[in-house]
């Protein structure tokens, strides 16, 4: 057989090197496209901020004011125009006025291209659909028509709020213009206003439109002390010509120049600033499903902070965005950090003893295949890595389930009911944040095992005892548990608060009265502090010369086989000596087993303690110079 010849090589090369080039540019043409119209809708943008959306946030009246701890501002009312011109002409409006109302509107901003665009198409004339021709209203005598065929308005300028700009546009309005008349009308808004953003959105909530119309609260916005005392505003509509509907136009840029609610928080600002840009590092590296982050002061039981990510903008909404508040409505399972608590109570009741030995493993394997007195089955209890013979210490340490699972089921299940109830696990926490309700209205409690899982001993001994042990067959608010955990390492019952004087918290919020002696308090504290020094320790990667025997905690990790679902958490304390701060982080992800506390949590914990303790040195140090 002939060879093709070169010639006719080149003749079948070339369409097909055309074709491949043309199918690569637009393959490149589509990818493009996805990636700008993922970027226009804010899906795989940069954190959304308002050049992304509309400002939803629109009330005929101001509400109450939400302040943080040292009266600075996380929500409140803020007063602002809409302006529309009504036009009378035969023609377009001069461009002389054009840009005298620029101009006017240039005194409270810049005017961007966009807003210079709207100016001029609000005095052009418009389509016949969009005017109406006054001289169709004169009769069959003749009656004059006036000079001025056509009407039309438009408005051109939202949410302005500088006295300066309302006052000169408002001069401008009683100026005569040859070929032409106007008149500006002014509608008042009030605008919700979010200093901190995206940063405390969860907690401070915001007013969320509904497709019907209706709109709904959620996070402190939703409390009844923000409508207390609310002025009674008008609709304003004024003729700026000099015939007015109302006499004055008085410009009020911000509400709390009314005598409206005031409720104040426990919130810190800058805290919460700190908590949000932490979380949400946090959730970025770990490539989690969304994460929470809060800090709570362990003098007072005030909640400095309580952060969580993915957010919103409360005041600019995009498509997409979700409102789910995880910080204060999501509920898991705890995992490994309610081991503490196991042992805490087990060293109170004298259960176990400091340095008493167990093995944790089965002839040098991760594995305990425990045999139930009352159950026929066994059941297998594993660690992540092998502890073997070990004291009691090392069961918090290394965090071994198998040791875990030993301690708890010493007090059978009178021990596991105690914990429970000692420790109010099964509590909603009741900080004034709207929760999740159940069908009968009330607000859902926490998930935790039945009198029957107790009762029935071939169940317990097999399933519920061992997974309370290390925290499973639980659903639990962070913030319950957060409570919990400050119970234990303060010896006392512990409240929280996130209102200041709130009518709804009748109790004291802080430290209450005395669960455990100071003998177990200190073995607690002193053995989670080599949770991060000892080099076996599960927080091991935060150990560092700062940090060493100042900071203390425990990680946690549960993996949820049916909803495929993780967890990794950590919760820290510092000074670990005598504790002031108390801190928790909290990462979901699907679909992965190896996602631990110590590596994705633990780390954002630590940042927020490190800024609080700085922060703390350089206060005091002002203080001193200020003496």
């Amino acid at each position: 057989m002939a060879r093709p010849s070169p010639s006719h090589v080149d003749e079948i090369a070339r369409p097909a090197f055309t074709w491949i080039v043309v199918a690569v540019a637009c393959m490149l043409v589509i990818a493009t496209w996805r990636v700008f119209v993922a970027h226009a809708d804010g899906r795989r943008a940069p954190p959304p901020g308002r050049q992304h959306g509309q400002r939803v946030v629109r009330h005929d009246a101001p509400r109450g004011m939400l302040v943080d701890r040292a009266g600075r501002v996380l929500a409140s009312s803020s007063l602002a125009y809409d302006i529309e011109i009504e036009c009378y002409g035969n023609a377009d409006l001069p461009r002389e006025l054009a840009a005298r109302i620029v101009a006017s509107l240039e005194l409270g901003q810049h005017v961007s291209t966009a807003q210079r665009e709207e100016v001029r198409i609000a005095l052009e004339l418009p389509s016949e659909e969009r005017r109406r021709d006054l001289w169709q209203r004169a009769d069959a005598r003749g009656t004059p028509r006036g000079p001025w065929q056509f009407y039309w308005k438009r408005v051109f300028a939202r949410d302005v709020g500088s006295t300066e700009v309302l006052r000169a546009l408002e001069a401008l309005g009683r100026e005569r213009f040859d070929a032409c008349r106007f008149r500006f009308r002014f509608e008042s808004v009030w605008n919700r206003v979010y200093p901190l953003g995206r940063a405390a959105a969860h907690v401070v909530g915001t007013i969320v439109g509904e497709a019907d119309g209706a709109s709904r609260a959620i996070g402190l916005e939703a409390l009844d002390d923000l409508d207390a005392g609310k002025p009674r505003l008008v609709r304003e509509s004024r003729n700026a010509r000099g015939k007015t509907y109302l006499r004055d136009l008085e410009v009020t840029p911000f509400a709390d120049e009314f005598e409206v609610g005031r409720v104040v928080t426990t919130l810190d600002a800058r805290v919460q600033e700190v908590a949000f840009e932490a979380i949400e590092r946090a959730v970025r590296a770990a490539e989690a499903e969304w994460g929470l982050l809060f800090l709570i002061d362990l003098h007072s039981g005030d909640v400095l902070a309580l952060a969580g990510a993915p957010t919103f903008d409360p005041e600019f909404r995009v498509e997409g965005d979700s409102d789910w508040p995880m910080t204060h409505w999501a509920r898991v399972e705890p995992g490994s950090v309610i081991k503490p608590l196991i042992l805490g109570l087990a060293m109170e009741r004298g259960l176990v003893r400091p340095g008493q030995s167990f093995v944790c493993g089965d002839n040098g394997e991760k594995t305990w295949r425990m045999q139930p007195r009352h159950a026929r089955g066994r059941r297998v209890i594993t660690d992540d890595h092998y502890v073997g013979e070990c004291r009691v210490e090392d069961i918090l340490i290394q965090s071994s389930n198998i040791g875990a699972v030993k301690v708890g089921m010493l007090g059978g299940a009178a021990f596991h009911r105690e914990m429970l109830e000692l420790f109010r696990l099964a509590e909603a926490p009741d900080l004034g944040l709207p929760l999740p309700r159940a069908k009968n209205g009330e607000a859902r409690r926490g998930r935790v095992p039945t009198a029957r899982n107790f009762e029935y001993l071939p169940d317990y001994e097999l399933y519920t005892g061992p997974s309370l042990s290390f925290g499973y067959q639980l659903e639990i608010y962070p913030l319950s548990f957060a409570r919990a955990f400050a119970s234990l390492i303060t010896g006392h019952d512990f409240r929280l608060r996130l209102i200041v004087d709130a009518k709804s918290q009748g109790e004291k919020a802080g430290r209450g009265r005395r669960l455990f002696s100071d003998r177990t308090v200190e073995w607690v504290r002193e053995t989670l502090v080599r949770v991060v020094t000892d080099p076996r320790g599960t927080a091991r990667d935060l150990s560092d010369a700062e940090t060493d025997s100042w900071l203390a905690g425990k990680t946690g990790t549960t993996v949820n086989r049916i909803t495929q679902t993780s967890n990794a958490s950590f919760i820290g304390f510092a000074p670990a000596s005598d504790p002031r701060w108390l801190s928790m982080a909290l990462l979901m992800k699907r679909k992965v087993r190896s996602f631990y506390g110590g590596k994705y949590a633990a780390p954002a914990v630590k940042e927020l303690l490190s800024f609080v303790r700085q922060r703390e040195v350089v206060q005091k140090s002002h203080a001193l110079v200020g003496r």
